[in-house]
């Protein structure tokens, strides 16, 4: 036994659905809007991007500078997303500079903020490469052959 549905009942089954798809496609644009005037408003660089370190797992130590302008001068920190804490932060500023010794195994997110708030007005990623990867034994200190 087939059950028939004639086509208005079946468009108007689909209309939800469209209606959903459609605010949720606003919706985005909306966020992506919101996304590209905050970066507009911000810039963020990070003098060099890299850090190389000889074995996968260690410490990379790298001098990095962060320059950063506004189209509006305000009260920003710059921050390190991995604790969370403001590096350095300006007073009624509309660009600044900082130089960080940077020392970390691992890549890290840096961003800026207005001063107490937890908003991301930009955000940068320290990368943090190696030349060899670590090995998953660990070297012997004799051979027998």
């Amino acid at each position: 036994m087939t059950i028939s549905i004639p086509r208005a009942d079946l468009f108007l089954l689909r209309l939800p659905l469209l209606c959903i798809l459609v605010v949720s496609t606003y919706v985005n644009a909306e966020e992506t809007k919101k996304h590209d005037a905050t970066q507009k408003m911000m810039q963020l660089t990070i003098t060099p991007e890299h850090c190389v370190a000889l074995r996968q797992g260690q410490t990379c130590y790298q001098l990095v500078e962060f320059n950063w302008q506004s189209i509006t001068a305000g009260d920003f920190c710059l921050v390190d997303t991995l604790n969370d804490n403001p590096l350095y932060c300006w007073n009624d500023a509309k660009s600044g500079q900082f130089r960080l010794d940077f020392q970390s195994p691992q890549s890290t997110n840096y961003v800026m903020r207005a001063q107490g708030e937890l908003i991301d007005l930009a955000q940068k990623t320290m990368t943090v490469a190696w030349v060899y990867k670590s090995s998953k034994r660990p070297k012997a200190s004799w051979r027998l052959f």
